[in-house]
């Protein structure tokens, strides 16, 4: 479709989700497989995600908490902040301090929340929701069968460096100590 701007200049419109048909193709325990297809009948599938948090813990002494997580589908343990999936009917918030708790045995204790991302809108609609905590006291961590990650608490300083040496490549982490670092709120 043409339509044309204020000064009469012609542009093109494009129609968004067009999408004529659309259909779960596979559910899966988290996640779920969609195919969309178009009038042209040209197809594309994505993932429906429910969301997710991700958090800076900050303790009491000003160190950070990062976690080492196994993570199967690249094959080897990567330094990330603490994250998960919105389970059915969970708030944000109870998402947010369930996750804190099960992967580093903090408690939060403050909440800021600055914004979020998406992390693979090319083909997911995941929304990762971003926060600093402030963590005080001490619970059992409680893991999943699938993870395989313990914690260590790092300075600001050893943050940058092993920003700087790429050896935090986890892409939510990255984007969430970037905030934390350059427009914390």
């Amino acid at each position: 479709m043409i339509i044309k701007n204020k000064r009469g200049e012609k542009k093109m419109k494009l129609k968004i989700n067009g999408a004529t048909k659309r259909r779960c193709i596979l559910r899966g325990r988290v996640f779920d497989f969609w195919r969309a297809e178009f009038k042209s009948g040209k197809k594309t599938e994505y993932v429906k995600h429910p969301g997710a948090i991700a958090a800076v813990p900050v303790l009491p002494n000003g160190k950070i908490v990062l976690i080492r997580q196994w993570r199967f589908a690249v094959g080897r343990y990567l330094w990330e902040i603490p994250a998960g999936t919105l389970e059915k009917g969970e708030s944000i918030i109870s998402c947010l301090k369930r996750e804190v708790a099960e992967e580093t045995g903090f408690c939060v204790k403050k909440i800021l929340r600055f914004g979020f991302i998406y992390p693979c809108p090319g083909y997911s609609n995941e929304k990762i929701h971003l926060f600093i905590v402030h963590c005080d006291s001490r619970v059992k961590k409680k893991l999943d069968e699938d993870e395989h990650m313990w914690y260590k608490e790092f300075t600001k300083k050893e943050i940058l460096s092993l920003l700087k040496e790429n050896k935090i490549i986890d892409g939510k982490s990255q984007a969430a100590l970037f905030r934390f670092f350059h427009d914390k709120p």
